[in-house]
């Protein structure tokens, strides 16, 4: 039978409020699921990823990211109306769908501007 890995003792240690502030901040920006994993990393000597995002070019990246989930959302409807063009319909109604498909691009067409023109202002900073 296989032994079964119990974490069974608790490490508890005390922290101001702004201690505590200051705590969460690190933690999450170092990408940690929680405070927990951040101090096992720190204190077994573990990689840890610190990154420092001003709250301007936090607000860049969250609009990046929402774009680019857009993005990919896109890609995936894309492929499935090319996909079911070739498999499942006849002329006309491939055409029907042809001008859907025509007409996502040119929204792909537009997110993409954005994602580009975010990019270029994060760059100038």
């Amino acid at each position: 039978m296989q032994d079964i890995l119990v974490k069974d003792t608790k490490v508890c240690f005390r922290l101001d409020v702004q201690e505590l502030a200051e705590l969460d901040r690190i933690v999450g920006n170092s990408g940690a699921k929680n405070r927990s994993e951040y101090i096992k990393a720190v204190v077994f000597s573990r990689a840890i990823r610190v990154s420092i995002v001003e709250e301007k070019r936090g607000e860049d990246w969250k609009t990046l990211n929402n774009l680019y989930s857009q993005y990919r959302k896109f890609g995936n409807n894309y492929n499935q109306v090319v996909k079911v063009l070739h498999t499942t319909f006849e002329e006309k109604k491939a055409l029907a769908l042809l001008y859907k498909l025509e007409n996502l691009t040119i929204e792909f067409v537009n997110i993409n501007k954005k994602i580009m023109g975010i990019i270029s202002k994060i760059k100038e900073r």
